[in-house]
């Protein structure tokens, strides 16, 4: 498997990436947080979907919204076909979507694109993590972990841990199944309480045959009063039948008396108020004349009240007009007091140009100097590296003391032992007097520049930023130029429309004295003229209306006279007794109470019979569920049987599969060991228990015994072994892409550099390394390096040569 390339789009820290990956050793350099683990993230992604964190995470906090679609793909070769994977989320909703392709043809989607993915790469996504990344401290702590540690370690790196899960749950199982048949056997019921409970079966039923005979006599009773009750309410519903007719008769024949005497009223009040109105009307023919002359002063008003307004018009237009004239005059004052003002724009937009070209200039010259800080910062941090490198090598040295082997060309030190120290003590005089000391005064002397140099360009900046702050202004005042000039013209539009006004009003003639006269005498008469009109439309209309009024009361009162005959002859033709209905009453309450009495007594034996049958009802039931229980039990014992068989041979399957796996991890390592120290050590061995060992001059020694450096080698190839051994299980297709998250970290530069001569034999049998590193001082190493920077619109890369 070569990856090829990785796009995305609104993705954690990417907004956009486009990435071509390289073949051989790659470098991923950035600092933290840039977005250097968050390529790999994309690459699990894109290949097994279901990120570990919720959905909504992986939208990129500089997207644009929260409706920003994200979208990733990767493609990848496998033997001689490309595939293409596309994962993508749309909305706010983020509805999921997935498709692969082969060689541009389509050929999954959505859930089927994982299913896929597993069968192609014969790895599912966590035994393909194992396979493919290794992240900080894991590999050290291979042999930094105890006997039982490292065994769990290499169990979870090879994907071992879920069959130590599976056969801990089968041998659970067996324990519970046991727990759960010792409670159950001693639930069961003993042989004296079986017998027990038939006899007390036999004595419940012998009990139901007695209350049996006296609920059958009780009902035979209850019969007979039923009967004679139903003959009795047929008689008193009849009776009950004449009452109500009765009653409705009594209340309609008092209904109609209490109208007809309401009626007589009704015609007494409607009589005195027609008498009234008469009396009204003839006042209102008397007022007539006095109610015209009214009128006619009013029509009078109406007309000279026109011409009032017009007169209050021609006043109002003569003050506005004299007011525009003075706005006019003020507004144009205004704006010749700007336009001096502005005459000094032109001049100062100049100065604001001088001063930023100035500003530009200074910060080229800044950033050089700030550029020549940081090279030589990086040459006084060597420096002291290679201080610092010689004073622990002789700290190794002074510990191991003169027969120890030399750490640069591992022979017996022995006559050089001083020699040596005074070897790495002169060197480190010379780094501290002669270049760390030149580095460092060259290195004043570029702060001194960088402070002088930002002094002028503060200097530079207050004076700028005051020229600005002066053409804001100048901007203001010519707005408010403009929107004076607009306002003039608001101005003498309207006067004009004023002038043009008064010319159509004309000369207006307006006597004000008599016209407040005559309003005075209008308002004086308002009330006599509303009066009239009132009183004269209330006869007009109330007369007419009483007498048709009058006459229908007329005829409802010899309608109800008719009425009231006709409802008492019918209550002479019902003949209704009611001493006779409330005899019948106290009849059927009798037989009532009789009825409930002997009910009562068949259902309290009733409710008796039922219990005993609860009673035995709840006998047969323990019987049955000691039958059942027994049942169980058996059940539970033959899948105890069959859960131990299994369990045994899931032990011997995982012995198999250890048997398999640990000569695969023990020549993988050897052979790589063995490559990278060029023949010094023969082999590395991994026993049962997962203790791993190198053999030296044909002797079998403990990974401890070794300097540091060759523990990290050593480690380094175990796990590179682990990744074989993970694909011979899963028989997948060839991996030939690694990474490497932070493997350097807590290594010197003597044991960096050798993990770094091992990664690049590894190139023999996997086409793409790829290893993330702070560590400057190996990148050289490096033929290829991609760069991660956190921008102001997130993370991007691009390659570097290394």
């Amino acid at each position: 498997m070569i990856l090829r390339q990785l796009k995305l789009k609104n993705y954690k820290q990417y907004t956009e990436l486009n990435l071509e990956f390289k073949t051989g050793l790659v470098g991923i350099i950035g600092r933290n947080g840039a977005g250097k683990s968050t390529i790999f993230d994309a690459i699990l992604y894109c290949l097994f979907g279901k990120d570990e964190d919720k959905k909504e995470t992986i939208r990129s906090t500089y997207a644009v919204g929260d409706k920003e679609n994200i979208a990733l793909e990767l493609s990848f070769e496998i033997g001689d076909a490309l595939f293409l994977v596309r994962r993508e989320f749309k909305g706010k909703a983020m509805t999921a979507k997935a498709n692969l392709y082969k060689n541009d043809q389509h050929i999954a989607t959505d859930s089927d694109v994982n299913i896929e993915i597993v069968r192609l790469l014969k790895l599912d996504k966590d035994a393909f993590k194992r396979s493919v990344f290794s992240g900080q401290k894991e590999i050290g702590e291979l042999s930094g972990a105890t006997g039982e540690e490292r065994k769990k370690m290499v169990r979870k790196i090879l994907g071992l841990d879920k069959l130590e899960k599976i056969h801990q749950a089968i041998k659970d199982d067996v324990n519970g199944l046991k727990r759960e048949i010792k409670g159950q056997r001693e639930n069961l019921l003993s042989e004296e309480r079986k017998i027990q409970i038939a006899t007390e079966i036999s004595a419940h039923s012998a009990q139901i045959d007695t209350i049996q005979t006296q609920r059958t006599v009780l009902e035979k009773r209850l019969n007979q009063s039923q009967s004679e009750e139903t003959a009795t309410k047929a008689v008193f519903e009849i009776e009950e039948q004449k009452r109500k007719e009765k009653n409705a008769l009594d209340i309609e024949l008092t209904k109609y008396v209490e109208l007809s005497k309401n009626l007589q009223e009704q015609i007494l009040g409607v009589e005195k108020t027609l008498n009234e109105l008469e009396k009204l009307e003839e006042i209102c023919k008397q007022r007539l004349p006095q109610i015209e002359q009214l009128l006619q002063q009013k029509t009078q008003l109406d007309e000279a009240r026109e011409t009032a307004l017009k007169f209050e018009a021609q006043k109002k237009y003569t003050a506005l007009i004299l007011q525009q004239e003075e706005q006019i005059k003020t507004n144009e004052a205004v704006q010749h007091e700007l336009k001096l003002a502005l005459s000094e724009k032109s001049a100062l937009d100049e100065a604001i140009l001088a001063l930023t070209a100035i500003a530009n200039e200074k910060e080229q010259v800044l950033d050089g100097i700030a550029a020549e800080i940081r090279m030589v910062d990086k040459k006084i941090s060597e420096i002291e590296g290679q201080i610092q490198d010689r004073k622990r090598k002789i700290e190794q040295l002074q510990v191991l003391g003169k027969d120890a082997d030399c750490p640069t060309c591992f022979q017996p030190l022995k006559e050089r032992y001083e020699t040596t120290i005074l070897h790495f003590n002169d060197e480190i005089h010379q780094f501290q007097q002669e270049n760390l000391l030149k580095w460092t005064s060259a290195r004043d002397m570029e702060v001194k520049k960088h402070l002088e140099v930002s002094e002028e360009i503060a200097t530079n900046s207050s004076l700028l930023q005051e020229k600005k702050n002066a053409q804001i202004r100048l901007q203001e005042m010519e707005k408010t130029l403009l929107m004076k000039q607009a306002e003039c013209q608001q101005i003498k539009q309207r006067k004009q429309e004023h002038e043009v006004a008064m010319e159509k009003l004309g000369v207006v003639e307006f006597d004000e004295l008599a016209y407040q006269q005559l309003e005075r005498s209008v308002k004086d008469a308002e009330p006599i003229i509303r009066q009239h009109q009132i009183e004269q439309n209330n006869v007009e209309q109330g007369i007419p209306k009483l007498k048709s009024e009058l006459a229908l009361l007329q005829q409802r009162i010899e309608k109800g006279k008719v009425l009231i005959g006709e409802k008492m002859a019918a209550l002479e033709t019902l003949n209704f007794s009611e001493a006779g209905y409330q005899v019948l009453k106290e009849k059927i309450e009798a037989l009532n109470q009789d009825i409930r009495a002997l009910s009562t007594q068949v259902n309290d034996l009733s409710m008796q019979i039922k219990d005993e049958e609860n009673k035995i009802n709840y006998l047969h039931t323990q019987l049955e569920i000691d039958i059942r229980t027994q049942s169980q039990i058996a059940g539970k014992e033959e899948e105890i049987t069959l859960l131990e068989k299994l369990s045994n041979y899931f032990g011997e399957f995982k012995t198999n599969i250890l048997e398999r796996i640990t000569p695969t991890i023990s020549y993988e390592a050897s052979k790589l060991f063995s490559q990278i120290t060029k023949g010094r050590y023969d082999k590395i061995t991994v026993d049962e228990k997962y203790e791993f060992q190198v053999e030296d001059a044909g002797h079998i020694y403990p990974l401890s015994r070794f300097s540091g450096g060759e523990i990290d080698l050593a480690n380094l190839c175990l796990r590179i072994a682990l990744t074989k051994a993970i694909g011979e299980l899963s028989g997948s297709v060839p991996l030939n892409f690694l990474a490497f998250d932070e493997v350097f970290g807590s290594q010197d530069e003597e044991r960096r550099q050798g993990i770094m001569y091992a990664l690049e034999l590894l190139q023999e049998q996997f086409k793409q390394i790829y290893i993330i590193s702070h560590i400057d001082s190996i990148n050289d190493f490096f033929p290829h390096m991609l760069k991660v920077s956190l921008e102001e619109k997130g993370s991007v890369v691009h390659w570097v040569d290394g």
